[in-house]
């Protein structure tokens, strides 16, 4: 799960550097598009971030549990 969620991290990160350098082009770019990935990179940042913290945690619990 922590591989999935560090991947899915990595991916947001993409996609939120390829739409700002979308936005970067002005009139030239699609800014209604750059916004939208840039939501979606957010959303999608947050619930992997979210993901890793669960994982995290049960890693934890697992150790208490064990030890």
């Amino acid at each position: 799960m922590l591989t999935y969620s560090i991947s899915g991290i990595r991916d947001s990160l993409t996609l939120m550097e390829k739409a700002a350098h979308e936005a970067s082009k002005g009139p030239r770019g699609n800014l209604v598009q750059s916004q939208v990935d840039m939501i979606i990179a957010r959303h999608a940042l947050g619930a992997n971030v979210a993901a890793l913290k669960t994982a995290n945690e049960m890693h934890k619990t697992l150790i208490d549990i064990l030890i």
